[in-house]
C-alpha cells in the first residue's frame, strides 16, 4: 500500500461523569463516540490509532472525594468503553491496531486495566511505554508522546512520590477541581463555565502568575508552594486541606507544598529522572515558561523535531494546524492533537468556537511524503466528522 494513515486521538478525559469533570458524558460523549465512528468507518486505510494519553481522568476530583479506578470509569460510560462501545468497535475494526500510550491524568493506569477494555474477540489497546513512541508506519519519521515529559509540573515524578510517581499538577488540579466546584450553581457541572478543561486554568490572572514564576526561577519561591499557596489562597483553604488518594489514604495540601516537592525546578534538570530534561538546553526554563506558563509545547517539538520529519503531541488542548516555520524551521511539522471535551460555552460562542480535534498523519511511501491533517468533530443533533479536513501540511522525508 503506497500510503498509510496514522490517526492520533488524545486528551478526552473521560470520568465518571463528576461535577468537577471537564469531559460529561450527556455533551461529550457523541462528540467521542462520532470520532471513534469514523475511525471504524476508514479502518481499511488505518495502520494504527494511537490514543495519545489523558484518555482517562483520574485527576480532576474535589479533594474530598476518592478518585475512581480505571474500571470505574469503564463501568461508567458503556457507549464508549464497553463490549459493545464504540472503542470496541474501532478495535474490532482496526484488528486491534490500537496503541495506547499513558498522560498524566491517567498515568496510574496498568496493563491490566487497559486489557480489560476489549471488543467480542478480547482484541484490546496495546500498552506503549517508549518515549517518544515511533509508529512503525511512520517508517521512524513519526515521533509522538503525549507532552507531560515536558512539563515540570505534570511529568512523572518519582523521586517525590516513589509509589506512584504523581506530580505536583495532581494536587494543583485536585484543588482547582475545588476552586471549580466553588464557581458552580445549582445543577451546574465545570463543563458549564467557559474555560473549563484548559490545562492551565489557573484561578489567577496570567500576568500576575507570570511575575510569581520569575521568583521560582530566581530560587526565592518554591514552585509547589508558589502554585498551591495561590490554589488555597483563592478557595479559601490552607494547608490542612486533606485530599483522598487513590488509594484512599489522606495527604494534606501542605504535605504537597512542602518537602516533597519544594526543590522541583532544579531537579528537573536531571534527564535520568525526567526524560524530557535531555531535549535542548535549559529544559527546566522552558518547561516553566512554555508549557507550564505559556501552555506551549512548541520548544520541545523543535528539539524532537531536529529527529524526526513529524512531531504529534497532545497535553495542551490546544489543535494546531498551521505552520510553525519560524520555529520548527522548514524540516520538521508539529501537530497537536487538541481535546475532546470543550465546554459548552466555547464549543456555543460565535467568534472562534472550540471543536474537538485529532490529527492523521498520511505516510506515502512512494512519494516519500508525510501529510499532517487536523480533523474537526462538529456538535449538533448528530455529532459528525468535517468531510475535509483543515488546510494539510505536507513534508518530504
Amino acid at each position: 500500500m503506497a500510503t498509510q494513515r496514522l490517526i492520533f486521538l488524545s486528551d478526552t478525559h473521560v470520568g465518571t461523569g463528576a461535577r468537577t469533570n471537564w469531559y460529561q458524558p450527556a455533551l461529550h460523549e457523541p462528540l467521542l463516540v462520532a470520532a471513534l465512528d469514523w475511525v471504524c468507518a476508514q479502518s481499511a486505510t488505518i495502520a494504527e490509532l494511537v490514543v495519545l494519553g489523558d484518555f482517562f481522568d483520574q485527576w480532576t476530583y474535589a479533594p474530598a472525594v476518592r478518585p475512581p479506578s480505571i474500571a470505574d470509569i469503564v463501568a461508567a460510560n458503556p457507549r464508549v468503553m464497553g463490549p459493545a462501545g464504540a472503542l470496541a468497535r474501532a478495535l474490532t475494526a482496526l484488528d486491534g491496531r490500537v496503541s495506547y500510550l499513558s498522560g498524566n491524568h491517567d498515568m496510574l493506569a496498568s496493563a491490566a486495566d487497559i486489557a480489560a477494555i476489549c471488543d467480542g474477540a478480547g482484541r484490546s489497546m496495546r500498552v506503549v511505554t517508549d518515549f517518544p513512541y515511533l509508529p512503525a508506519a511512520g517508517q521512524g519519521q513519526v515521533a509522538c508522546a503525549h507532552g507531560q515529559q515536558f512539563s515540570i509540573l505534570n511529568a512523572g515524578d518519582w523521586g517525590a512520590m516513589p509509589a506512584t510517581g504523581l506530580p505536583v499538577g495532581y494536587f494543583i488540579t485536585r484543588v482547582a477541581a475545588l476552586w471549580s466546584q466553588q464557581q458552580l450553581g445549582p445543577g451546574q457541572t465545570v463543563a458549564d463555565l467557559a474555560g473549563a478543561g484548559e490545562p492551565t486554568g489557573w484561578p489567577v490572572a496570567k500576568d500576575a502568575l507570570a511575575t510569581l514564576v520569575s521568583s521560582v526561577i530566581e530560587k526565592k519561591l518554591g514552585l509547589a508552594e508558589l502554585a498551591l499557596g495561590t490554589l488555597l489562597d483563592a478557595t479559601a483553604q490552607t494547608d490542612a486541606l486533606p485530599v483522598v488518594m487513590p488509594d484512599g489514604s489522606t495527604m494534606t495540601v501542605g504535605q504537597a507544598r512542602g518537602a516533597l516537592y519544594d526543590d522541583l525546578y532544579d531537579r528537573y534538570k536531571d534527564s535520568g529522572r525526567f526524560p524530557g530534561a535531555a531535549y535542548g538546553d535549559e529544559p527546566a526554563f522552558f518547561a516553566l515558561t512554555g508549557t507550564d506558563l505559556g501552555n506551549s509545547l512548541q520548544h520541545f517539538a523543535r528539539e524532537l523535531g531536529k529527529r524526526h520529519r513529524v512531531v504529534v503531541m497532545g497535553h495542551t488542548h490546544v489543535d494546531l494546524d498551521h505552520p510553525l516555520d519560524p520555529l520548527l524551521g522548514k524540516d520538521s511539522i508539529y501537530a497537536n492533537s487538541g481535546f475532546g471535551c470543550p465546554a459548552a460555552p466555547d464549543m456555543q460562542r460565535a467568534q472562534q468556537p472550540l471543536r474537538p480535534t485529532f490529527v492523521e498523519v498520511q505516510v506515502d511511501d512512494v512519494a516519500r511524503q508525510l501529510t499532517v491533517l487536523v480533523w474537526m468533530v462538529l456538535p449538533g443533533p448528530v455529532p459528525v466528522v468535517v468531510p475535509a479536513p483543515l488546510a494539510p501540511r505536507k513534508i518530504g522525508f
